[in-house]
């Protein structure tokens, strides 16, 4: 990852992004909803990811936003499709830095797992118990992980270690989501 990419997704000014232009929902379940449905549906246009922050298909909210927003949201769709699918595995869900409290980035990663769902309930047009059972099974870890929550006051190095497991092991998921719902094409051998 370049540190342009770095930049582009970093949790606070995608967060604050959002805030200024009075998207009701945070940096994680943005990234969420796109990398949901950037697994179910592939490829797609800027305006229907960004149009599903409100819950509409009107181009209307696109026009809406600034110039600035347009273009970094835009910036972190295309880089985020290149790293669901570069073979060196350099996705990551956006979450808060590793200095913010435990509970807040519990909070943050369960509400990326309930963006990603909504993403991929928009895309995906199967019941769940018609998907292949590695699918449906990580579908329902990260229905599982949506509803998590760390209470503690204070955080011991076995809660750390508990949610980096956690984190490490929804980025893997999301990676087989992608694999298995828009599997890589070979080009066409020459015979």
């Amino acid at each position: 990852m370049t540190q342009a990419d770095h930049t582009i997704i970093d949790f606070d000014s995608i967060d604050k992004l959002l805030n200024e232009q009075e998207i009701i929902i945070d940096a994680s379940e943005c990234h969420g909803v796109l990398c949901g449905l950037l697994c179910s549906k592939g490829h797609f246009s800027d305006l229907l990811w960004i149009n599903q922050l409100w819950d509409s298909e009107s181009s209307q909210h696109e026009n809406s936003l600034s110039a600035e927003t347009q273009k970094r949201l835009k910036e972190l769709h295309e880089v985020t499709f290149q790293q669901l699918n570069d073979t060196q595995c350099t996705f990551y869900p956006l979450l808060p830095k590793d200095d913010t409290s435990l509970n807040f980035r519990t909070e943050m990663l369960a509400s990326w797992c309930r963006g990603c769902l909504y993403g991929l309930g928009t895309g995906i047009n199967k019941p769940l118990n018609q998907l292949q059972h590695d699918v449906a099974e990580a579908i329902q870890d990260l229905v599982d992980i949506s509803q998590a929550l760390h209470h503690a006051a204070n955080s011991s190095d076995e809660d750390e270690s508990a949610y980096s497991e956690i984190v490490e092991y929804v980025r893997t998921v999301v990676m087989l989501l992608n694999e298995e719902l828009q599997p890589f094409k070979k080009p066409p051998q020459m015979h």
